[in-house]
This record gives C-alpha cells, sequence and structure tokens, in this order.
C-alpha cells in the first residue's frame, strides 16, 4: 500500500486526503466534547483541543489512504438495461420486506407533527407552516377511510398503506435508473435489499412525517441527475424524461420549504456542468420554480392559508444569544435587554436548552425583529465578537448531531430518538387512532429499535445507524471525485451538500432530516463502485 501512496494517490490525492482527513477530525473531536462537556473547548484547554485535532488527522488521513486504496479494488462490470417488469419486482419486493415492521406498528407510526397536522386538517386552519401538500394528504385520507370504513382508525390504515405503495415505488423507480446507468446487477441488488431490509426506510415509510415522502423523492432526484451526467444527450433529448425532472423538484419544494434555496443554489453549478444543454437545463428548473412562486403566492391566498413564519431559519441567531444570556445575563445593558425583550421575551430566554432552539424559537417576536433589523443585529455581531467560544458552542450544539455519528439516543435534553415511535395525544385519543399491533412481539421490537436505540449501542454496527453518518459516506464519495477530477459526477452531489448546509440551520439534529441522505445511498454507491474514467467522457 505505501507503493500505491507514492505512485498512485499522488500529490492532487494526498492534498485532499489531508483535508478530508481534518475534517473527519474535527467532527469527531468537538462532537465529542459537545457531547460530554456542552463545549468545543472543554476548560477553555486549547492546546489539548489542538493535540487531538492533530492526532485525529493523522489517523484519518491513514484511514483514508486505506479506504481509497481498497475502493480503487472493486470490480466493476457494466449491466445491461432491466425491463420494465422488474420495476414491479423491485417494489414488490420492497413492500414484503416491509410487512413485519407494519404488523407491529399497525395501524402505523403517528408521531412528530402528524397530530398537530390532523387537527388543522379536521378544524379547516390552513397554515404553511407544516406542508400544506402533507397535511391535505395525510387529513384527507384519514377523513376518507372515516367516511368509507367508519373509523378513522381506518383512515390512519389507508394514509400509511398510501405512502408505503408511493415511497416503495420511488424507491424501486430509483434502483430502475441505476439499472439505466448500466449498473452492475450486484449493485441493483444490494441497493434493493437496502431499501427493504434497512430498517429507518421501513420506520420512515410508515411515519406519519413529511420527511418521510420528500427523502423518497430526494434520492429519485438524485438518481436521475445520475442518468443526467452518464448520458446528457439522451437525458436531455427525452421530453418525458425532463418533465418527469421537473415535476420532482416541484413535489420537493412544496414538500420542504428549504428545497427551493437548496436547487437554487445548484443551478449555477448544473448549468456550468451540463453548459451543452444550459437552455434546456435552465427552462426545466425555472418551470417548476415559477409554479412554486404561484403556488405560495396566488394560491396560498385564494385559500386562505397562512405563510410560514420566518424564524423557522433564524436558530443560528436566536440560540447564540439565548446562549449568552443564560450563562452571562450581566453582559447585557439595560438597552440592550429591553431590545432583546422585544424580540425574545424574556420567559422564552429562561428556557433557553442547549441542543433544540425550539423553546426560545416559539417565542421569537418576526414582526418586532423586522422592525428592528439593524439594531439587532448590530447588537448579535458585537456580542459574538465578545464571546466567540459561546457563539460556536450555540450554532454546533443544535447540529452536532448531523455530523457527530456517535450522539447518543434517545436523548433526554430534546426528547429525540432514532424514529419517534411511542403517539398518543388528546386529538389522537378522541378520533381513537391507537397502536393495535397485530404482531405483538414485533410491537416490541420496533419499540426498542425506534424509541430506545437499540440498534445505536451496539459497538461498530451502531454507526451505521446514525444518521450522521451518511454524511461521512457523502464526504468520502466527494473526496473521491475531487482525486479522479471526476466533475461530471460531482455534479450530482451538489444538491445533496446544499440540503445539508440547510440543515446547519435548522433547530436540533434528528435522524429524520438526514434520512434523504440516508436514502441516496445507492446512488452514491454507484458513483465509487464506477469503473474508473466512466465520469470523464
Amino acid at each position: 500500500m505505501a507503493r500505491w501512496v507514492k505512485t498512485q494517490l499522488g500529490r492532487w490525492g494526498a492534498v485532499w486526503v489531508w483535508a478530508a482527513a481534518f475534517l473527519y477530525s474535527a467532527m469527531t473531536v468537538l462532537g465529542y466534547n459537545l457531547e460530554k462537556h456542552n463545549t468545543v473547548v472543554p476548560g477553555g484547554n486549547y492546546l489539548l483541543l489542538l493535540a487531538c485535532l492533530a492526532a485525529g488527522t493523522v489517523l484519518f488521513a491513514l484511514a483514508l489512504a486505506a479506504l481509497l486504496f481498497l475502493t480503487e479494488k472493486i470490480r466493476w462490470r457494466e449491466g445491461q438495461g432491466l425491463r420494465l417488469r422488474w420495476f414491479f419486482a423491485f417494489w414488490g419486493i420492497i413492500l414484503l420486506c416491509w410487512l413485519p415492521l407494519f404488523l407491529g406498528a399497525f395501524p402505523g407510526i403517528f408521531s412528530y407533527d402528524s397530530n398537530l397536522q390532523i387537527t388543522w386538517f379536521i378544524t379547516d386552519y390552513r397554515s404553511a407552516h407544516h406542508a400544506v401538500i402533507h397535511t391535505a394528504m395525510l387529513g384527507g385520507l384519514v377523513e376518507l377511510g372515516h367516511t368509507l370504513f367508519g373509523s378513522y382508525q381506518a383512515g390512519a390504515v389507508l394514509y400509511t398503506v398510501v405512502q408505503m405503495v408511493l415511497m416503495a415505488g420511488l424507491f424501486a423507480g430509483t434502483c430502475m435508473y441505476l439499472s439505466a446507468c448500466r449498473a452492475p446487477r450486484w449493485l441493483i441488488a444490494a441497493s434493493v435489499l437496502f431499501y427493504g431490509l434497512y430498517v429507518a426506510n421501513g420506520y420512515f415509510a410508515m411515519a406519519a412525517t413529511k420527511d418521510s415522502l420528500f427523502s423518497a423523492l430526494f434520492c429519485f432526484f438524485a438518481a436521475q441527475l445520475l442518468l443526467m451526467s452518464r448520458d446528457a444527450d439522451r437525458f436531455f433529448a427525452s421530453k418525458g424524461q425532463l418533465a418527469l425532472f421537473a415535476a420532482t423538484m416541484f413535489l420537493l419544494m412544496i414538500f420542504r420549504n428549504n428545497t427551493f434555496h437548496t436547487l437554487l443554489a445548484s443551478l449555477p453549478f448544473f448549468l456550468a456542468g451540463f453548459r451543452r444543454h444550459w437552455k434546456r437545463l435552465l427552462l426545466v428548473m425555472l418551470i417548476p420554480m415559477c409554479l412554486l412562486k404561484v403556488y405560495q403566492g396566488p394560491f396560498y391566498k385564494a385559500m386562505g392559508i397562512i405563510p410560514g413564519d420566518a424564524r423557522e431559519a433564524y436558530s443560528v441567531i436566536i440560540q447564540p444569544l439565548a446562549r449568552l444570556y443564560f450563562l452571562m445575563p450581566e453582559t447585557f445593558s439595560a438597552e440592550e435587554r429591553e431590545l432583546l425583550y422585544e424580540v425574545i421575551p424574556e420567559e422564552y430566554l429562561e428556557r433557553y436548552v442547549a441542543r433544540q432552539s425550539d423553546p426560545v424559537r416559539w417565542g421569537f417576536d418576526t414582526p418586532a425583529f423586522n422592525e428592528h433589523a439593524g439594531e439587532f443585529l448590530s447588537m448579535w455581531i458585537e456580542k459574538g465578537l465578545e464571546h466567540p467560544v459561546i457563539y460556536v458552542d450555540a450554532v454546533l450544539s443544535t447540529s452536532y448531531g448531523l455530523w457527530y455519528p456517535w450522539h447518543e439516543y434517545p436523548d433526554a435534553a430534546t426528547s429525540q430518538t432514532f424514529v419517534e415511535y411511542n403517539y398518543g395525544t388528546e386529538i389522537q385519543e378522541i378520533l381513537q387512532i391507537r397502536r393495535a399491533p397485530l404482531w405483538e412481539w414485533m410491537n416490541e421490537v420496533n419499540y426498542q429499535i425506534c424509541q430506545e436505540a437499540a440498534l445505536q449501542h451496539i459497538p461498530v454496527i451502531g454507526f451505521f445507524f446514525s444518521g450522521a453518518s451518511f454524511l461521512w459516506y457523502l464526504l468520502f464519495v466527494t473526496l473521491y471525485l475531487f482525486w479522479k477530477k471526476n466533475w461530471r459526477r460531482l455534479w450530482v452531489l451538489i444538491p445533496l451538500w446544499a440540503y445539508f448546509g440547510t440543515l446547519l440551520l435548522g433547530p436540533v439534529s434528528n435522524m429524520r432530516y438526514m434520512y434523504p441522505l440516508a436514502v441516496c445511498l445507492p446512488v452514491l454507491a454507484y458513483i465509487l463502485a464506477e469503473r474508473r474514467g466512466e465520469g470523464k467522457k
């Protein structure tokens, strides 16, 4: 291997190995410190921090060089495109794999924000705080089940089954796109098994949250980008494919608000990467973006839908000031307190929790912030320059579970779990939507895996059931592409990185937020295993 490093890795490869090694080391050391000590610099010992970062960088550099060496040994034998009947076979296999989980979780997993969304639908409260299309789908199917079968429990089953069928279809479609890219049969088979047997896929397929369908759409979109990067001429010559690409984009944007910014940030890279087809690409991306503005503008207004609050993206502003106030309230003068209280009332500042911004964010007064934005941001910058470590701790504390794979679940501080399995709110009791497992033993297995995060507590194996581990995979594939100078495949990863960037502004670390990256694993595996030089054509 030492000879391979000298002769094959080269100076360019060494630069990227050391850069990636430093990032892995930083994510490990800083994440550990935040997990155990609630600060990136325990005791203010900067020398110890630097020593740990340096040691970690060396160890990760050796590990990355070894992984690159092994990656080069992967055998690639181009496969043939599969016939349409295989799509239905994959669809059925994935659903069959999920069936035992469903029998234990019957009628589904109605946790997260589903109780609020069902309440809104029944009371006809129309808000874009949660995706309008998902609220309508969830409430509409639950109500339809009640109308057809006489119980809301039947409606809950109907919703779960519909979502499982849709997600299995999108995953099967992703596998067919891999086939269209001439993936080896072993990779297609492994992808089908991943979607069927990796338990997070089955649990999120049953979870009544917008993140589930969004994630399935996201990997389907990534697979389309993969085909675009492999055979751009064929892709852009197909009107049907372009229409499907635009439709997928639109659905992604209406399921999650931050997707618009994800795709907008990706657009310049796409135009540069596919400049021969830039006119068609620009048109096919601008059409769904313009439709989104119509959807969020005239359509919202006509339907009486209340737009979402901008404070959803303000955690990076809220948490640093809240942490500083919580730890050192004396640093604020009387005038500064008056301004701070006008935007964030004192009772909410006192609810500060390091790993979750919601307790403080719920009290953030957006109109008051807009009125005093200049003064407030000036105070935010001034306090940050005076107390940089507190600011860094505040920002990283809400996100480190996204990039530190050994974050411990369940997290008592934020009530976060692998998958939120328990439910039973007042509205669900009124509607009599209750868990009624058909296999009681599987219900207990589901509970241990989801609520108690049992798999994450197993040494080594637990790494693969952490949402942050998928960021580590993404970083390694990115490193590989930089080393190979395979820029065309690199464009496929731009939306994944842009999406992750939006998560860093979010209120809390959660597996469901990383799930869109998780389901892109087969696309990442294709890029990593693809024979050398294929992407440079």
